[in-house]
């Protein structure tokens, strides 16, 4: 039985910025099934995808997220929206800007897809969401420094969410790399330092002195 052919997929830089993926809301939510279908190839094609007029509401962004199939339940819950809250243990609750991350890397299987909308912004500067394509970083990483792209590729990187003073969340397994390959393709960029654990396994020859 033969295999169906691969989807093909775009590594993409800034240049995307002048033309991103993006469907309006109409189209996703058309019973019809056609913006959907343009809504998920994008995804497949670049990794995100932009969705334009949708209502300012939990509500309707639910409606929207569920369009495409069941919501993941985690500790967070499954869907929720959230301001900044000093009080929490966890940066994305900050007002401060977050650099590049993949978010839940201490899950055992991190969140594929996530979906944002920003309801209210007011009275504040900043916010901007970044994207970035992190396989194609990694690409670049291994054609310019394969020994780098290798030691990224074998050596587990420990993570952990602690925020709260009664819970702690770590993958159930120490085989967590940051560039995850299967039959020999990436397949998954696992990458936020601000959720990285003790590095205790180690061995004396991948230390610098």
């Amino acid at each position: 039985m033969s295999q169906p052919p691969k989807s093909e997929r775009i590594l993409w830089g800034s240049k995307i910025l002048q033309d991103p993926p993006t469907v309006t809301y109409e189209e996703a939510m058309a019973p019809d099934g056609q913006g959907l279908f343009k809504w998920l190839s994008r995804i497949d094609k670049f990794g995100f995808c932009f969705i334009s007029g949708v209502p300012t509401t939990p509500q309707a962004t639910e409606e929207l997220s569920r369009r495409i199939g069941f919501i993941r339940e985690t500790q967070y819950g499954t869907f929720w929206d959230f301001t900044s809250d000093l009080a929490k243990g966890d940066t994305a609750y900050t007002t401060l800007a977050l650099g590049a991350h993949t978010d839940t890397t201490y899950f055992t299987d991190p969140c594929g897809l996530q979906l944002f909308h920003l309801l209210e912004h007011s009275g504040g500067k900043g916010g901007a969401t970044l994207l970035v394509d992190g396989f194609y970083v990694a690409s670049i990483l291994k054609e310019l420094n394969p020994d780098a792209y290798e030691l990224l590729s074998t050596v587990s990187v420990p993570t952990h969410a602690a925020g709260e003073a009664d819970a702690l969340f770590t993958p159930s397994t120490r085989n967590t790399p940051i560039l995850k390959h299967e039959a020999g393709e990436l397949v998954q960029v696992r990458w936020n330092n601000d959720d990285r654990s003790v590095l205790r396994d180690l061995q004396a020859d991948q230390v610098e002195p």
